[in-house]
């Protein structure tokens, strides 16, 4: 199983997990497994980093001057046919076992204890290339690792290497979100109006994409300064207790002092460590308080069947949920699409096959379908009363869409907000044209 990590300086590492036979297995199989692990090693650039780790059931010994450059002087044990197998593809492919490099305990080294002899072997192994030796800073075996479902220590190293971050698509553009919350205040309601009478403008130009630019830009600005953007802050125990919990410190800091000015006192001693307790026992009290009230306030909201307080008390508790990749299967079902355009490009093959098949039309069946009159009425302009009776409907506390304009700032804009809003409308209305952003953003319910 293999891994290729981009790192900085266009240049990267090839991580490879692997399990090879014991030694009572075959030969064949140990050729099978040393060709495979021969091509899975050759496939990789000369100038990517190695990591070369798993149990390769083999003891590789302590004979560092034979296998100069490959083993180091602190091995363990004697070496077995499966060791001669591996140090050979090692020499054949420069790698060096930084299992043997570092001078450590026994127990430090070891990885698996016989269960007949009780003695204890190292069988497994992290392995670099030798010209990255020097990145390695230690290699050492979890002596308490005994509980990991395993009858096998595991080993750890310490690589210095520099992983190359995730950027960002510069593309991602952030959504603006106003405190709409704010507008639930009648002052603040009568501020955004003079913010949005001052901001619109009394003209526009006659195209469609800039009348709607310039009509956008000053509601956004108008609600930056009247309604403010919207604060995120993740609620935890500690937050509603943080008053309480500083005096409880300030409190074992004062003890802390005063041992340690007088460090041969046993009694301040205990005094400190007594304070230290209680600071716990008090802090785990809170959080238990407070996630009691919580689950209370949660149920109370699910026999009230308030989905929306639901979840959004749900939120503050785990905090908001990450948004991750959906993975699909490709269209014969062999292979896992994580890729994003190969995502994009399967739900087109689905949708194309779902949408673009041919109709299947009875002739017969049309004629007996009655012809009604055409209803002119719908072509008509809306008039300002009808736009703002479909603005008073729309619903609250819903997405704004790319243009950032929740529904609550066309409620509350006031009159000024509704005859611009008019005036666009009556344009779209005749020309038949309706820019990109507002096809998604909120108002477009009202159509």
């Amino acid at each position: 199983m293999t891994l290729r990590l981009n790192l900085e300086g266009n240049k990267h590492a090839t991580v490879i997990s692997v399990y090879a036979p014991t030694l009572l297995a075959e030969d064949q199989t140990k050729e099978l497994f040393y060709a495979a692990l021969d091509t899975a090693l050759t496939a990789i650039p000369n100038e990517d980093k190695v990591i070369l780790l798993g149990d390769f059931n083999a003891r590789v010994g302590r004979d560092s001057d034979i296998w100069r450059g490959t083993i180091g002087k602190e091995g363990v044990g004697k070496m077995n046919a499966n060791g001669t197998l591996l140090l050979s593809k090692c020499v054949e492919h420069d790698l060096v076992v930084t299992n043997t490099l570092f001078r450590q305990k026994n127990k430090l080294k070891t990885t698996w204890l016989h269960p007949r002899s009780k003695h204890w072997h190292l069988l497994d192994y992290i392995i670099v290339r030798s010209r990255d030796r020097k990145d390695v800073l230690l290699t050492r075996s979890v002596t308490g690792s005994e509980d990991c479902w395993t009858d096998h220590r595991l080993v750890y190293s310490c690589i210095r290497m520099k992983i190359l971050t995730k950027k960002r698509n510069a593309h991602a553009l952030k959504r603006l979100k106003f405190n709409v919350d704010s507008l639930k205040n009648d002052s603040n309601k009568l501020e955004l109006q003079r913010c949005l009478a001052n901001k619109l403008e009394q003209e526009y130009p006659p195209n469609i994409v800039d009348h709607w630019s310039k009509f956008k830009d000053s509601v956004i600005s108008a609600c930056k300064e009247s309604v403010g953007l919207k604060k995120y802050e993740h609620q935890d125990w500690f937050d509603q207790n943080d008053a309480a919990i500083q005096e409880l410190i300030q409190k074992a800091r004062k003890y802390l002092f005063e041992h340690l000015n007088d460090a041969k006192s046993e009694t301040k001693k205990k005094i400190h460590r007594t304070a230290k307790a209680q600071i716990q026992n008090a802090t785990r009290e809170m959080k238990n308080k407070w996630l009691t009230d919580k689950a209370n306030e949660l149920q109370s909201f699910f026999d009230r069947n308030d989905m929306r307080s639901l979840f959004s008390g749900m939120k503050t508790i785990f905090g908001p949920s990450p948004q991750g990749l959906a993975p699909l299967r490709s269209q014969n079902g062999t292979r896992l699409l994580k890729n994003n355009n190969e995502i994009l490009c399967r739900w087109k093959e689905h949708f194309e096959e779902l949408l673009n098949r041919d109709p299947v039309i009875d002739e017969d069946v049309l004629q007996q379908l009655p012809c009604l009159p055409l209803d002119m009425t719908l072509a008509v302009v809306p008039t300002l009363e009808e736009v703002e009776l479909d603005i008073f409907s729309m619903k609250n506390n819903k997405a704004a869409g790319p243009d950032n304009i929740p529904a609550e700032i066309y409620k509350y804009g006031g009159p000024t907000l509704h005859r611009q809003l008019h005036q666009l409308i009556e344009k779209i209305w005749m020309h038949e044209e309706i820019p990109n952003d507002l096809i998604d953003g909120s108002i477009n319910t009202m159509y």
